[in-house]
Order: C-alpha cells, then structure tokens, then sequence
C-alpha cells in the first residue's frame, strides 16, 4: 500500500475473509491477511461477493453488484463508506452477544439499491442509510445501537427494535404513513438510536415496546411483537377500531397488531370493536371527552362501583351477566 491507497478488486462471485484465498484484478493471488495488509479499499464484482472483516481498514467497502454479503466483526473500524451498490445485500454489524463495537467512518453504511438485510448486533459508531427499495433494519442484540442517523431512505422499510423493554417516540415526518423519531431502552432511559427516519412499519421485539406518537406522527403499521405492547396517541383526536385480537387501524398507524393496550392520551378520542375483536390490556381514553362503542353482536359493559367512566365490556348474547361472568373480555378499562 504505502503512501498511495490501495484498491483491492474482487472478481464475480468472490468470498474475502481473512482466511481465504482472493485473486486481484490484475491477477496477483493472496492467500493470507499478511499479505495484502496495506490494502485501504475494498471492490466487489459484478455478481454476489462476501466481505468478512474482523480487521480494519483505512478505506471503504464498495461490494458491486449482485446480492452480496458483508460482515463486518465486533472492534472492526471501516474509515471510508460501505456501499451495497446493487442488488439485495446482507449486511452484518458485530456479533451476538459481543460489545466491543462497530465503528463506521464516512457516510457508514450506504446499502444502495435492493431489497437490503441491515442487523446491528453491537454498539455501532456512525450511520445506515438503507436506500432505495423495501428494506428490513434490525437492532438483533441486548446491546445493539447506534450513535448516526438511521434511515429508510425510498420504499416501505421496516424498523426491528430490540428484545428489551424499549419506548418508540415517533415523531411527525411530514409524511402521512413515514414515521421519524427515536429509540429507548425503557428501563435503563439509555438512548438507542438517537435518530430514526423515513420508516414506514415499526416492529417491537420479544418485551414490552410502548409506541408514543407525537402530534401529526403517523406510520404505515405497527407490530408490537411478544411482551405487553402500547400504543399511545398524541394530544388531538384519536380513532382506533378494534378488528381482531390485539390488532386493528387507527388514524396514527393504517395497521396495528400484537398490541395489548390503547391509550388515547388527549383529545377526544374513539375506540371501536368489530364482532369478534378484544384487546387483552388496558383502553385507555386519557383526557378529553372520549367514545367507546362496542359491536353490534349484544356485547354488555360492566361498570365498576366506585370507578366512573371505567368498566368492562364482554362479548355475550345473554341478557344479563354479572361483572365476573364469562365471555371475552373487550377492554380492561
């Protein structure tokens, strides 16, 4: 390498790991990470190459075209972008269960064109950008986060919290069914990407996720996961309808599902159950002058002595049911 940076350009369908044997454009065959050390960027092909570092380097990765594979390890440092270029790409940051972290120089990770695969695994220095087309961005680790900008970029791309209690704050993109904002690890309040936008489904992990929107905030769907999932309005006029178990539309996300508890917040707000529907959690209308209207298929409310404006609704045809009766249970309050 010396002074002048060095490119190292793999042909079709190449796999460079440190391991592995590689054959440079101008013919040169490595066999070993010693032997091309000084090396600064990094080219795929025209088809589906495999970058595998658990080394830095001092420049970028550009993996080309086709649907390719880039692993970054845990301590890796990359000082120039890595660019997905064409093609549906798996890219791969740090390891499970490891924390000694990414970090990513330039613009980080520009996954470029395709249906792109993004899991962070670790704490991540720098940003992810997942271009154009319908992209999947996965935080797969307790300890993944990242410090950049995450962005949706073009397409309908899904945002993968991680498998901690963790409080969504989505915020008004100007975008009906866009969703920016931020994530949280409840608990601990530590920030976990500070930054988040051009996201159209939000998806929890296996604990429990609270969905806070902001004013005009609004996203295409929302899939609370495992755990005891919320949704939570802003402060103007809700509507929720309530389709099936857990699941349903309302005015902030077109779809909801895996979801145990609404809250209203302010405004006044609507809560509407189809035959058939529950929510296993609790309704909550906040402030505000808010309606709740059952089904059409001889549900009763039960009110609570001594709890106004609270109660259970039960999904029975029978006259006359006592507040412990049987029956599916609509909301818990």
């Amino acid at each position: 390498g010396g002074v002048a940076a060095m490119t190292l350009t793999l042909e079709a369908s190449d796999t460079l790991t440190p391991e592995a044997a590689v054959t440079s454009t101008i013919g040169v065959a490595v066999s070993k990470l010693d032997e091309w050390i000084n090396i600064d960027n990094l080219n795929g092909g025209l088809e589906s190459d495999t970058f595998f570092l658990d080394f830095d380097i001092a420049g970028g990765i550009d993996a080309g075209a086709g649907a390719d594979r880039i692993v970054l390890r845990d301590g890796v440092t990359v000082s120039g972008a890595v660019i997905g270029n064409a093609g549906d790409d798996t890219i791969t940051l740090g390891r499970v269960g490891t924390s000694a972290g990414v970090t990513l120089g330039g613009a980080g990770i520009l996954a470029g064109t395709g249906m792109d695969t993004i899991t962070v695994n670790t704490a991540v220095t720098g940003s992810i950008n997942a271009g154009a087309d319908n992209d999947s961005i996965s935080l797969g680790d307790t300890d993944a986060s990242v410090t950049g900008t995450v962005d949706g970029f073009t397409g309908s791309d899904t945002l993968t919290g991680r498998n901690l209690a963790t409080t969504w704050a989505i915020a008004n993109s100007g975008t009906a069914g866009v969703a920016d904002g931020s994530l949280t690890e409840t608990t601990t309040s530590n920030l976990l990407l500070p930054n988040f936008q051009n996201v159209e489904n939000l998806v929890g992990g296996t604990a429990a996720d609270v969905f806070i929107f902001a004013d005009n905030a609004t996203a295409t769907s929302i899939d609370g996961g495992l755990g005891n999932d919320r949704i939570e309005g802003d402060s103007t006029a809700n509507t929720f309808t309530i389709t099936g178990t857990g699941s349903g539309t309302s005015d902030l996300a077109t779809t909801f599902t895996s979801i145990e508890s609404l809250l209203g917040r302010g405004g006044n707000d609507s809560f509407t159950f189809d035959a058939g529907s529950s929510i296993s959690g609790l309704l909550d209308g906040g402030t505000g002058t808010d309606i709740l209207t059952g089904a059409d298929d001889g549900g009763d409310f039960f009110i609570v002595t001594g709890s106004p404006n609270a109660g259970n609704l039960f999904d029975t045809n029978d006259a006359a049911i006592p507040p412990n009766g049987t029956g599916t249970q609509r909301t818990g309050g």
